[in-house]
């Protein structure tokens, strides 16, 4: 048995994350893996660039026709860099799709592979609906019709097209991994998918790299004062769907905590300010060393989510492995991460007064946070192991 693992990336974005992971677990557990992820073949070969950037452009214009207040990411999926011959050529048995958008492969071209078994790991609601990557308008439940077409979408019904393309050319064979529970029920109800094998399996996480270190020694190392709150955010500040403004909404309101709240906000770059109730927001520019990142882990009291649209964000997984309670909304696979009131906190969306409680509630109470912070480390142990995920992962693989 060999598998090849198709994607775009193994550093960019969450996705990127879950495909080191899932290679690497792979790895450990000696199951014979072929890698191929576009950028490595871009970064290389100014060539390989430009094919790549030539087909970007041309979807970016043809998306264009579409007008919709989605503000999350589209993506078509009628062009590829990789050609299902190129798959086909590589010794293997298995082929493992990952994250393939930003032109991986085209719909067409996977239609075309020939493999004994295709398996698709998926992390966003993107193969069963139209080009959106999260959206709430639950087309996907009864088909693209001309009826239900948003009324906030103008222009070409894009979505309605690449959504027809999909259910023409995407086989009942494909075995598809849902990355979380919300993602698993989502697509056994989908039209598209709803026929197919479907298997539940959350990335994994190493536990034994991601593990705080002592809090006193990180709040030293990065200049922040021992006697304080801090909370880390690192979802970006100009991504809608991830919510910062709902944090600094919920930020804003009165505070009832005895000591100074310090909000470390990790991949943005601008000036530290205070707000009106005296919370302090530190930016800090991304780190790429785990490390560096383990040592801003280690320094908070507690990791926020606070997300509009997500599947399972990782940042707050490696969080809570370095004992941080989360605290996020009810929606997509974020309440999965969390145990309310054990590992930490689950908000109404998006009852901002309710989740400024439940910050309230993991802070102000020393004892409570200890046992949240020792629960949150062991909760991700427990659902997010290499163990757990190779059992399963195999069982895709044989069934």
């Amino acid at each position: 048995m060999k598998i090849i693992l198709l994607g775009y990336s193994k550093t960019t974005g969450g996705a990127g994350v879950a495909a080191q992971r899932i290679t690497d677990c792979l790895k450990k557990n000696k199951i014979n893996i072929k890698e191929i992820f576009l950028e490595h073949f871009v970064k290389k070969n100014f060539f390989f660039k430009l094919i790549h950037f030539f087909l970007s452009f041309l979807s970016k214009c043809i998306k264009k026709l579409q007008i919709t207040k989605n503000l999350n990411s589209h993506s078509l999926g009628l062009f590829g860099f990789f050609s299902a011959n190129t798959i086909n050529n590589i010794s293997g048995n298995i082929l493992n799709l990952l994250w393939t958008n930003n032109e991986v492969i085209s719909l067409k071209e996977i239609s075309k592979v020939r493999k004994s078994r295709i398996i698709w790991t998926i992390f966003d609601t993107w193969i069963f609906s139209g080009m959106e990557h999260y959206t709430d308008k639950k087309r996907y439940l009864r088909g693209y019709l001309a009826k239900n077409k948003p009324n906030d979408q103008k222009g070409f019904d894009i979505n309605r097209i690449v959504w027809g393309i999909k259910k023409k050319l995407l086989s009942k064979d494909i075995r598809i991994i849902a990355t979380s529970n919300w993602l698993y029920k989502s697509i056994s109800k989908s039209v598209i998918f709803k026929n197919n094998k479907i298997y539940k399996i959350y990335c994994p996480i190493d536990c034994n790299i991601w593990k705080p270190i002592s809090k006193n020694l990180a709040r030293k190392k990065i200049g922040l004062e021992s006697d304080c709150n801090v909370i880390i955010y690192g979802g970006g500040l100009s991504r809608y769907r991830k919510g910062f403004d709902l944090l600094e909404r919920s930020l804003s309101l009165e505070l009832r905590l005895k000591k100074k709240l310090i909000v470390l906000v990790l991949g943005a770059e601008m000036e530290q300010h205070t707000n009106s109730q005296g919370v302090t927001f530190k930016y800090i520019k991304y780190k790429e060393s785990i490390s560096e990142q383990i040592l801003y882990h280690s320094a908070a009291d507690i990791v926020a989510v606070p997300s509009r649209f997500d599947n399972m964000p990782y940042f707050g997984i490696e969080s809570m492995a370095c004992k941080n309670p989360l605290i996020t909304f009810d929606i997509g696979g974020c309440s999965e991460m969390v145990d309310h009131k054990k590992s930490g906190w689950v908000s109404k969306p998006f009852d901002i007064s309710n989740f400024t409680k439940g910050i309230q509630w993991i802070l102000s109470d020393s004892k409570r946070h200890k046992e949240l912070s020792e629960n949150a480390r062991n909760f991700v142990i427990r659902k997010f192991n290499y163990k757990d995920f190779i059992n399963k992962y195999k069982t895709v693989v044989n069934d």
